[in-house]
Order: structure tokens, then sequence, then C-alpha cells
């Protein structure tokens, strides 16, 4: 849009200062003439002629339509009594003056304007001087487009960026976005755990935070647009490795294709669950079988050491109880017995040499 204005406002200042001068041929001056007319009640935005004392001397339906007021009602105003506040009537009386005394040159600028009905509205103005035959400052041309709807588009777009800005930097995981291949976004725990300052990750090829190993992997699903979780190792700034969870989403962006990451890294996760895996290992593998019961003497984990009884909360096999657990248990399978009961009692184990050790929890 500012294009289109720059080419308006020139072709209306060019064909404006046409008409101003004595044309040799009359057939000439009245075809800039007609050109002008129709340009300007044509034209999608607002023109306005103002003079030196800053009144408004023509405008064309447009500016009417933009304002709410007549051609007739808005002659004669000055452009700062359309303004909505005080502060504004006295900037654009300041910028008027050192524009008509040679201080400043007319440059675009932005607004508020009082319409017919009382509301506000921001508008974009572009101008330029109007001289007469002798080449002096007759007053200005101005092109004024309503901009309060782009201005709401734009809000919105800022707060719905730091709505994701917040989510993302609340997140426990770290938020990456990428375009084609390059790192153009990126939420601050990205840089805590890659170790990169904001620099040096912005613009950087997302492929070289992957494991060498797995980076064929990532282009690939790039590629195909695969977003699904899936889980990767990383190298920081400094080469160390570590494990991660991620997954993405694709939008678009300025009619270009995005992917944003959500990274988050499982180190201590995956440690876990080798200490948990290297337990269980060592739980069925002891020499001796164990019960683990409760305070109220319900068996509730035993290891799978053959030939052990392996009532699990069941209430007959209690600390103290009288009655033995009927239940049937599995032998080992190379044993070639059949299930037999297990007879246990809440007093002793089945066998002295069966639950050599009882844990309580």
């Amino acid at each position: 849009m500012p294009c289109e204005i720059e080419i308006c406002i020139n072709t209306i200042i060019s064909i404006d200062k046409g008409t101003m001068k004595r044309d040799q041929s009359k057939s000439s001056h009245d075809g800039s003439k007609d050109r002008y007319r129709v340009l300007v009640e044509t034209i999608p935005y607002g023109v306005e002629e103002i003079d030196t004392t800053g009144a408004i001397i023509f405008c064309n339906p447009a500016c009417s339509n933009m304002l709410g007021f007549s051609s007739e009602e808005l002659c004669g105003m000055k452009v700062w009594d359309l303004s909505t506040t005080d502060a504004e009537i006295s900037k654009l009386e300041s910028k008027f003056s050192a524009v008509l005394s040679g201080r400043q040159v007319p440059s675009p600028y932005s607004t508020f304007r009082r319409t017919a009905d009382g509301r506000a509205i921001e508008v974009h103005v572009d101008w330029a001087y109007l001289r007469d035959d002798a080449g002096k400052i007759a007053g200005f041309t101005s092109i004024v487009s309503d901009i309060t709807e782009r201005r709401r588009v734009e809000q919105a777009l800022m707060e719905s960026e730091e709505r994701f800005r917040g989510l993302a930097e609340a997140s426990f995981g770290a938020v990456v976005i990428v375009e084609g291949s390059r790192i153009v976004d990126f939420s601050d725990k990205a840089l805590d755990i890659y170790g990169y300052d904001s620099s040096e990750l912005l613009g950087k090829e997302v492929y070289t935070l992957m494991a060498p190993e797995q980076r064929a992997g990532l282009k690939e699903r790039i590629a195909r647009c695969q977003t699904d979780p899936t889980e990767s190792v990383n190298v920081s700034r400094s080469g160390k490795r570590f494990p991660v969870e991620v997954s993405g989403a694709m939008f678009s962006h300025e009619g270009r294709q995005r992917i944003v990451f959500a990274v988050r890294d499982i180190t201590e996760r995956k440690r876990a669950e080798r200490e948990l895996s290297r337990q269980a290992l060592i739980w069925t593998q002891l020499a001796d079988a164990v019960r683990v019961m409760a305070r109220d003497g319900v068996i509730v984990d035993a290891n799978l050491e053959p030939n052990t009884c392996l009532a699990i909360r069941r209430p007959n096999c209690r600390v103290g109880s009288a009655r033995p657990c009927t239940r049937k248990i599995p032998v080992a399978p190379s044993a070639g017995r059949s299930p037999r009961r297990c007879g246990a009692t809440g007093a002793g184990p089945v066998r002295p040499r069966q639950f050599a050790r009882t844990v309580s929890n």
C-alpha cells in the first residue's frame, strides 16, 4: 500500500503542477485537467489540498466518505481541527509551521482524526509541496489513508506473538522455530540447553544441533513434513550430547512455511529409567526369594524365584494369620511339576529355604 500511495501522490502532484503551469495549447491544458479530475475522483484514498494557513481548500469523495463530512463541511477547516486531542493539535501545528518555513521537508506521518459521528480513526498522511508558477510554496497536496483496521490487526498479531512467547518461556522445554532449515526464532530456554548466545543461534542450521548420525533422519522428517513426537540426541555448543524428546507443528508465516519444535531435555528421565532397569534386573536375579509386605501384613510384591509364593495382595497371606493360602502357585518350568498349593501362613515361610528375606514397606 505505501508504494501505491507514493505512485498516486507523485502522479497527482505532477498533474497538479501541469495544470498550474500556463500551457501553450488549450487542448493540452484541458487534457491534463481531465486526467487529474478522473484520478482524484476515483482514487480509493483521501486527497486534500491545503493552503499555507493550514485550511483545507479541496477534498475528493474518498476523503469525505472516510471522515463522514461533506466536501462543503471539510473545506475551510484547518487540518488540525480534525485532531482528537490538544497534544495532537499542537504537534500538527508545529509540524506544519516547520515545513512551511523550510526547517523541515514534508515527510509521511500518522495521526488520529475525528469523524463526523465522533469516532477517532488513525490515518497515514503522505504530503508534498504545492507551488505556484513562480515556484513559491502555495500549499500542500496530501494523500490520506485510513489505517485503523491495519493497526488493529498489527496489535492483535503482536499480542498473539507475546502470548506465544510467554507460553514458550513458561514451558518446561525449549522452543525453536525453523524456516527451511535455518532457525528464525527461539525461546530463552533454547539458549540454556544448547549453550549458545542469541546471535549465534539465530540463522543457524537446525541440523547442527543434532548428533551427526541423526542429521539425515531429521532432514528426511522435515522434507516429509513429519512432526510427530520422537526421541533424539542433540549436541550443545560445548559438544556435550544429551537425549531429547522433540515434537513439532507446521504453520504459515507471511506465506512461508515454518516449523515450531518443542524440545525437552530428557537426560534425568533416561537416567531414572536406567536405574529402574538395573534394580529390576537385580530384583529378578536374587539368589534368595524375597517378599515385600505392607504394614498390615499383605504381601505386595515378590521376586520370580522358582517355587516362590506369588500371592500378591492376598488377604490370606497376612502376617499372624492362622489360615494358610490355598491358591495355586506356579513352579519353575524346568521342574516339570504341575502347580501346587501355596500352603503358606502368615506365621512363617512356605518352606525353610523359601522367603529367606522379608522386606516391609
